[in-house]
């Protein structure tokens, strides 16, 4: 929807043709009329039903039908309130009586059937209504379905629409709401200053309004019985609409904004529903509580969880109905989560520090969202040690709590070793990384479902641990053992039992390694890597072997009774292109040999 204060500017290029046709069909304005177009005018408070066919006239820029509707403001009716319905995709255009450009609006019914449109001029002024249709296909009646409107109340009851206007000093516009049940309640406010800010305040409720369109808001809530007040602040009204699950690509709610003159005045509804016996959509949430909501907002349903310790938090939000997500946010935290475990329940566990933070539960899934959940809360009291940077040392673990960086961790080694480090976490997929002389390897889910396992061998120096997330937030637990070499470094040559090799994998190729068995015997290999898909292949006397994923993760294991004679084992990447470090462990069962 645009908006434009000049009188013919560049914004209204395209209207220019339906308005000078619309000119030329009706006759210009007599002379001394401030109206520049001569059109049929709008009664308040009755409906009008009307159409475009091809007798209306056409719109010179595109061959499009339209017609025209003044709507004149007196004392006893200084607005008019419609919603605009058609079979077609229509444009919607307010002008004033000098030809200025108010407020454009689209509607089309594959999206939307109806849009509101609320005129409202200065008394003894006109506006007029243009309805155009968007191309030389669009015919088909119309009709503006007059809507009841209360005037400005002092007070505001579920289920009221009511039209009011701005003080001139710009003071806020206060609405006493008294509640006696539990409710959802969903607030719209079409704006006409395009200032106003909604912000909605009362027992366990701090909320603010988002934008939707140009001159639209919208707030849901769960209100508990109790005392509330909806405020309208003049100059606060949000620039953009509030999203804070873009990572999770949610399908937001289609915003139909209203179309709207310019002036001093709003249109604010409320909708409600009373929510069965048990159903709680909000409120605070108590430690070790089990409780079952029901999804109704795109904005989801919000919970308060104060905590005046440092605690261990785990929140789980499940549902037979919908996919469920999962968001906790306060000073400096933001964790999300979508599927934990197999299924599309969520979970986020977390040592949260004194404070005040919202729980969000929400649906993954297409909007309008209607479907029974349960929210369930551990709290226990932290007191561990949780250090989200510092040094690591071999040999130790330590708790941490990932929110929107990476965490870095400083590993010294003094001398070679056997290197094993494990990242671990009930809360988001994991990944790691370790960098530092010369080596730069990572891994996502090495350690087993989405944990992650690096493991190398490290000669002396200092190295940098990141742990990041592939997705979501929360607490993890990262250890690092270390032992003394037990392999050699090679990526090609004789393999004998009981052997472990390092071997430097690069891009588009493989390592290859050769054995010998001077008896039929069991022969086992193994290979792990934290940053390869390994596939293994063994070839020898009349037999080629090959083996993916039997080692766990994306790690292979061969176990085979071999004949006697040589053998060629060949490692690679899965995907061809794959580079980095693999572990390879060769052993040979003596007791089983055959001559």
């Amino acid at each position: 929807m645009t908006h434009s204060a000049l009188r013919f500017s560049s914004g209204t290029a395209r209207w220019l043709p339906a308005l000078t046709a619309l000119a030329l069909a009706s006759g210009c304005a007599t002379t001394g009329s401030d109206r520049f177009v001569e059109a049929p005018a709008l009664v308040s408070g009755e409906g009008l039903q009307s159409e475009l066919n091809t007798s209306s006239p056409s719109n010179l820029n595109n061959g499009a039908r339209f017609s025209a509707h003044w709507f004149c403001a007196t004392e006893a009716e200084p607005r008019a309130f419609y919603r605009f319905q058609a079979p077609f995709a229509a444009e919607l255009t307010l002008f004033n009586e000098q030809g200025w450009l108010i407020d454009q609006a689209s509607v089309d019914p594959a999206s939307s059937d109806a849009i509101s449109i609320l005129m409202g001029p200065d008394a003894g002024k006109c506006s007029l209504l243009v309805v155009n249709g968007n191309d030389d296909e669009a015919y088909g009646p119309y009709r503006l379905i007059d809507q009841n409107v209360a005037s400005q109340a002092d007070t505001l009851s579920p289920d009221q629409s009511l039209v009011g206007s701005l003080e001139t000093d710009n003071s806020p516009a206060r609405y006493p709401l008294s509640i006696d049940s539990p409710t959802q309640i969903s607030f719209t406010l079409n704006d006409a200053s395009r200032s106003l800010g909604m912000h909605l305040s009362g027992p366990t409720v701090n909320a603010e309004a988002v934008a939707c369109g140009d001159s639209t808001l919208t707030l849901d809530a769960y209100l508990e019985p109790g005392e509330y007040e909806l405020v309208l602040q003049p100059g606060r009204r949000p620039s953009a609409a509030i999203d804070e699950y873009d990572d999770y690509e949610v399908e937001s709610p289609l915003c139909t904004d209203a179309l709207v003159d310019e002036g001093r005045f709003y249109q604010l509804a409320t909708a409600s529903t009373i929510l069965p016996e048990g159903i709680r959509n909000g409120g605070a949430l108590e430690d070790n509580e089990t409780l079952t909501g029901l999804m109704l907002s795109a904005e989801g349903n919000r919970y308060l969880l104060e905590l005046d310790h440092p605690s261990e938090v785990v929140v789980s939000l499940a549902s037979t109905d919908f996919d469920t997500m999962l968001s906790i946010t306060g000073d400096n935290v933001q964790l999300d989560n979508d599927d934990y475990g197999d299924g599309t329940d969520s979970q986020l566990s977390s040592i949260l520090m004194p404070g005040q933070y919202t729980v969000t539960a929400l649906s993954y899934e297409s909007y309008p969202v209607d479907g029974i959940y349960t929210l369930q809360t551990q709290v226990t009291p932290f007191e561990g040690d949780l250090r989200n940077s510092g040094e690591i040392a071999p040999g130790s673990s330590l708790i941490g709590m990932r929110t929107n960086n990476d965490n870095r961790y400083t590993l010294t080694i003094d001398e070679a070793s056997d290197v094993s480090i494990a990242l671990n976490s009930a809360s988001f997929d994991t990944t790691l990384a370790l960098s530092g002389n010369g080596l730069d390897l990572s891994d996502d889910d090495g350690g087993g479902d989405t944990n992650s396992l690096i493991t190398t061998i490290l000669q002396p120096g200092t190295y940098t641990l990141t742990v990041g997330s592939y997705s979501g937030n929360g607490l993890y637990d990262l250890t690092v053992n270390s032992s003394e070499v037990q392999g050699q470094m090679m990526n090609s040559g004789e393999l004998r039992a009981g052997d472990i090799v390092y071997g430097n994998l690069q891009s588009s190729s493989s390592l290859t390694y050769n054995f010998s068995l001077d008896a039929a015997r069991t022969v086992r290999i193994e290979t792990v890597s934290s940053a390869v898909d390994t596939v293994i292949t063994l070839v020898g006397p009349g037999l080629s072997l090959e083996n993916d994923d039997d080692g766990g993760g994306t790690n292979s294991r061969l176990e085979e009774f071999l004949p006697a004679g040589n053998y060629t084992l060949d490692v690679r990447g899965y995907s061809g292109s794959e580079s980095g470090q693999i572990r390879i462990e060769v052993q040979m069962d003596l007791s089983d040999a055959q001559s």
